[in-house]
């Protein structure tokens, strides 16, 4: 067993010795696996964490072993600070606009303009002097060229918007005034291209019929269209919608907490569903951690493994990597998968560096969560 890596919390001086007991490469002290179990440590209060290779059920890994250089590195204090679970605040959100999007049908009560008023009467909007607009538009040909004109807007002069979109909808996706309508698959496209703008800040509130629907078109293998969404799962009458984004809005800009407007928005009755609030981070760790425990037991893997194995003999007449092997590399896949690829491309680090570092939380609950279920017994991640 090597000696690991004893790292030091600069704020209560505790100091946690994390270990390892055998593998291949180099970890260092700023690896996503180590910064987990050193948190999960720290939290608990425990001196000693093993970090170990299981030898037993066919199920082969090895964590890699430290250099002497960093076996007793001393992390600085913004490493260990970082939650290993969603943030609370939007203190890394940013915005310098509220818009308001109104496609509403003559007969329609205007709660657009209602919610506009609204806004722009808010003490600490009026105080802190942001810009609160209304958009009225017909079609959705109209609001796409409206988005277009926020995407050249924020590449050009810096426009971060929280975008609030007021028409009907379904949970195939949205109806403007005059008929028209956009896919929940379509809108996701066009608002990746403002999120992509805004440096991954757009923060949108759907209020219409089944407008949290836009949230199945999240998920790993995309980048992600909004940092913030907002809306109703089902049905809903006009009364209840515009007050419950009152709540919201004048909560997150009162606190600056998106838990405490999620809290006091749910307690806005509904007569179907619910509503739902999701940052990009929270969604990530959540469809994360549904593939890490649905697909990635030892059972699911093994069978998976055996499956590819036999598709492989057929396929190359006998040759090829053992169903060992092959279980081996589909384990040490998951986790560079989802500790680097999706990640990566999910919050377009590399359009904006900066980024891995600002949803760094996200990883390492990721992280932290593999420690948890292989310590379990039960998964190979």
């Amino acid at each position: 067993m090597s000696q690991g890596l004893y790292l030091i919390c600069h704020a209560t001086q505790q100091e946690v010795h994390v270990m390892e007991s055998g593998g291949f490469g180099v970890r260092g002290d700023d690896d996503s696996l180590v910064l987990a179990a050193f948190c999960e440590a720290h939290s608990f209060k425990h001196q000693l964490v093993v970090l170990g290779e299981e030898r037993g059920d066919d199920d082969q890994y090895g964590y890699t072993l430290w250099t002497a250089e960093n076996q007793f590195a001393t992390l600085h204090a913004e490493r260990f600070q970082i939650e290993v679970t969603v943030p609370d605040s939007v203190s890394s959100l940013k915005f310098n606009q509220v818009i308001v999007v109104e496609s509403l049908r003559p007969y329609d009560e205007k709660t657009g303009t209602q919610l506009h008023k609204f806004i722009s009467e808010l003490p600490r909007v009026r105080a802190l002097k942001i810009p609160v607009s209304l958009e009225q538009i017909t079609s959705s040909t109209h609001f796409h060229s409206l988005i277009r004109g926020m995407v050249n807007s924020a590449r050009e002069d810096g426009l971060l918007p929280v975008l609030h979109v007021e028409c009907h909808g379904d949970d195939e996706g949205l109806q403007f005034a005059d008929g028209s309508t956009m896919s929940y698959l379509g809108l996701s496209r066009l608002l990746l291209q403002l999120n992509r703008a805004t440096n991954l800040n757009l923060v949108a509130g759907f209020a219409a019929c089944s407008g949290g629907f836009f949230l199945r078109e999240m998920d790993l293998l995309h980048r992600c269209p909004v940092r913030l969404m907002v809306g109703p799962s089902d049905e809903i009458d006009y009364p209840t919608l515009l007050e419950g984004f009152k709540i919201f809005y004048q909560t997150m800009l009162d606190t600056a907490s998106i838990t405490l407007a999620e809290e006091r928005l749910k307690a806005v009755p509904l007569h179907m569903g619910t509503w739902i609030v999701q940052t990009a981070e929270a969604w990530y760790f959540q469809v994360a951690g549904t593939h890490l425990i649905q697909q990635c037991s030892k059972v699911a893997l093994k069978k998976r493994a055996a499956e590819i194995h036999r598709k492989k003999l057929l396929m190359l007449g006998g040759s090829g990597w053992s169903a060992q092997e092959t279980y081996r590399r589909m384990t040490t896949h998951t986790r560079r998968m989802l500790l680097d690829k999706y990640f990566r491309r999910f919050f377009m680090v590399n359009a904006v560096p900066s980024n891995e570092k600002r949803f760094e939380a996200a990883k390492l609950g990721v992280a932290h969560l593999m420690l948890k279920l292989r310590r379990k017994g039960t998964h190979a991640v």
